[in-house]
């Protein structure tokens, strides 16, 4: 008698609470190969394509963290950027103010000398009437006071030009109060720029993250369930084997038991 068990061709059903293919079973007609190592690829097939997906997670997770990374780096270049040019303008006013300050007190030290000279000026010219005794003196008195007049008529000149620069670097210090001013908010509202992008591409990066997670978590939930029917599947054919296997064990031990007493004395 042939030993080999005997199915029927196996069918699929969907579960009414996943929504996923389940086999079942059905015996009856003789089969020439049996499930087993069937079901042992499926299951190797199952494990390996749930390997896959955790594999294809990792890669997507360790890619949006690379260009996290790289979104954090170009803003701090653009920040290091800013910021020099910052520092730059900050050294010209700085250097400008300097530079104001020392015109400022060569002003002031030209204007004293002008004040000292009007004075000798006056006392010189103050002196002449008493001093007119001799030709010689009145002449050298009126020398003294053309010399002086000349120096006076210079340090006037001097006084006006260092008044025009004063006025100029002013202007200039005005004109670079603005340019600083101007880039400060730019500065800021570049910053602030930078902030906002990033916080956007934080909350796309963890929304897509997100989404990620959840389909790789969902197609692993659904490949082990897939994985747990197989299973399943598989212990019930082994026990229906088993089962088949000791019937006939018990039926042929029952015919050698009534042969012999058959052919018994």
């Amino acid at each position: 008698m042939d030993l080999h068990p005997t199915w029927e061709p196996v069918t699929q059903v969907h579960g009414a609470s996943h929504g996923l293919p389940v086999t079942r079973e059905k015996r009856g007609s003789p089969s020439s190969h049996p499930a087993c190592p069937t079901g042992r690829r499926r299951v190797e097939g199952a494990l390996s394509s749930a390997r896959a997906a955790r594999a294809l997670q990792k890669e997507a997770l360790r890619r949006l963290e690379m260009e996290h990374l790289a979104s954090v780096r170009a803003a701090g270049q653009e920040k290091r950027r800013l910021q020099e040019q910052l520092d730059t303008l900050h050294q010209a006013l700085d250097e400008s103010r300097r530079h104001n300050q020392g015109l400022a007190k060569k002003g002031k030290l030209l204007e004293e000398q002008l004040t000292n000279l009007e004075h000798r000026c006056q006392e010189a010219e103050g002196s002449l009437e008493p001093l007119r005794q001799t030709e010689q003196e009145t002449l050298k008195r009126e020398e003294d006071v053309v010399r002086l007049g000349a120096e006076k008529e210079q340090l006037d000149q001097s006084l006006n030009s260092l008044h025009k620069e004063v006025d100029g670097v002013r202007r200039q210090n005005h004109q670079l109060q603005a340019q600083m001013e101007e880039m400060e908010q730019a500065h800021t509202q570049q910053l602030r720029d930078l902030a906002a992008q990033h916080q956007r591409d934080l909350a796309t990066e963890a929304e897509c993250l997100h989404r990620a997670r959840s389909q790789a978590t969902q197609a692993l939930e659904s490949q082990e369930w897939t994985h747990q029917q197989r299973v399943k599947m598989l212990e019930e054919q082994v026990a229906g084997l088993k089962e088949q296997l000791d019937q006939e064990v018990q039926r042929r031990q029952q015919a050698h038991i009534d042969q012999a007493f058959q052919t018994g004395p």
